[in-house]
């Protein structure tokens, strides 16, 4: 109930994500302690709801720091959404934006590590073709 209640507290994600955070924590701790309740599978689904939340507030301040071309936090907050959020919707689209302003910045081994990881993880993106053809690139120099 406790977790249901920070749920509910949860703003949108453009505001302040404390109760956001909280009620992922008392979720987990909830699945840790009862792992065999039928409660499981709804607190399952709202800690996949508050982490899109959570990554696309991550992935929007990505954004605002490369439009004021603020580049290294905008790779800072890029790659923690590709890494802590990996199963969102928002992860393939910043590590590609990652890559993006690394190639531009002449990042190359960064790249390429990157590019590596985005077509392990999503090699069925929309945008896996065009970051195919970048390795490609890359790595025939």
């Amino acid at each position: 109930m406790l977790a249901d209640s920070y749920f509910q507290l949860s703003p949108p994600y453009q505001l302040d994500q404390a109760y956001t955070k909280k009620a992922v924590e008392e979720y987990q701790a909830f699945i840790d302690f009862f792992p065999k309740d039928p409660k499981i599978d709804e607190a399952e689904k709202n800690i996949k709801i508050l982490n899109e939340k959570l990554a696309q507030k991550d992935f929007q301040s990505a954004l605002i720091y490369e439009r004021m071309e603020y580049f290294k936090a905008a790779m800072k907050y890029y790659g923690s959404v590709a890494e802590v959020y990996h199963d969102t919707k928002f992860a393939p689209m910043a590590l590609y934006r990652k890559i993006m302003i690394e190639m531009n910045r002449s990042l190359t081994n960064d790249a390429v590590s990157d590019i590596g990881m985005y077509l392990n993880r999503y090699p069925n993106d929309s945008n896996a073709k065009e970051i195919h053809d970048l390795e490609v690139k890359l790595t025939s120099k």
